[in-house]
């Protein structure tokens, strides 16, 4: 067996680039003998280092965690080590137990809305409700989705839109009243009641409600039609209309599977 192995052995061999090699030589933690024409020469006493380093990071374990390790190796520091990488594994558990209640959740949330009854006119009681409200005008679809996605970044990172159902925009009352349909004051996400992370709230009360199939084209039909059923039951509008996007641009491509619902904060005059 050869006693010293080139980089570009040890580089096959591991599957490590040269260019990381050479980084852990520029660290301090592997350093290779040279040869007489100055190439890098790893001796089988370097060998186990390198198994130690593949390893460790392959658990994720940072190189300045690594080097400490190497010069100052024990029964107490392994043990240690192993510890650490046990608690690592812990919370990639927790988090993967996490993103599995959450596809769990936007399954259910796909299949709710994909049974919800369309183009019936509803007055519904709902409880109060947290949002993350962000104001901004829009006017187009792709407005709606930016700010979505910025609102998403501000909660958390590991939010994601896909499957969500709960992403919502507003048009004022005012613009409703003008025909005004394609401006929107603002988007929000609705937030779950044991959540802290939120910046208004939705009123409790009564609600006229409306969910349709397909593109956003149909609006200005739906919306006259729930203008014809608020006037001739006396009832007013006074806050802002909210409109549901339980099923869009997020999961499907194909406008025509689209599910939208309206609701609107209505009073008896």
């Amino acid at each position: 067996m050869k006693k010293f192995l080139k980089i570009g052995e040890i580089s096959k061999f591991y599957g490590i680039s040269t260019d990381t090699l050479r980084y852990y030589e520029k660290m301090g933690i592997v350093k290779p003998e040279r040869n007489i024409n100055g190439y890098r020469m790893y001796s089988m006493n370097q060998i186990w280092k390198i198994n130690v380093i593949t390893d460790l990071r392959k658990l994720g374990f940072p190189l300045k965690m690594i080097k400490e390790y190497l010069n100052n190796r024990s029964i107490d520091n392994t043990k240690y080590f192993i510890l650490e990488e046990m608690s690592r594994v812990d919370k990639k558990i927790d988090e993967y137990k996490k993103i599995k209640k959450s596809l769990i959740n936007k399954l259910e949330n796909i299949s709710k809305a994909e049974n919800v009854k369309l183009n019936d006119i509803n007055i519904e009681y709902i409880e109060k409700r947290k949002i993350y409200f962000l104001q901004k005008i829009m006017t187009k679809d792709e407005e709606i989705d930016f700010h979505l996605k910025q609102l998403q970044i501000e909660i958390s990172p590991m939010l994601t839109l896909f499957g969500s159902n709960n992403l919502c925009a507003s048009i004022s009352r005012e613009d409703f009243k003008m025909n005004n349909y394609n401006r929107y004051n603002g988007t929000f996400l609705l937030i779950k009641e044991n959540d802290d992370h939120y910046t208004d709230h939705l009123d409790e009360g009564e609600y006229l409600t409306y969910s349709y199939k397909g593109d956003y084209e149909q609006k200005k039909d739906i919306f006259k039609i729930l203008k014809k059923y608020i006037k001739e039951n006396s009832l007013k509008v006074y806050d802002d209309i909210i409109e549901i996007y339980k099923i869009d641009i997020h999961e499907t491509e194909k406008t025509e599977e689209y599910i939208t619902q309206i609701q609107i904060p209505i009073i008896k005059k």
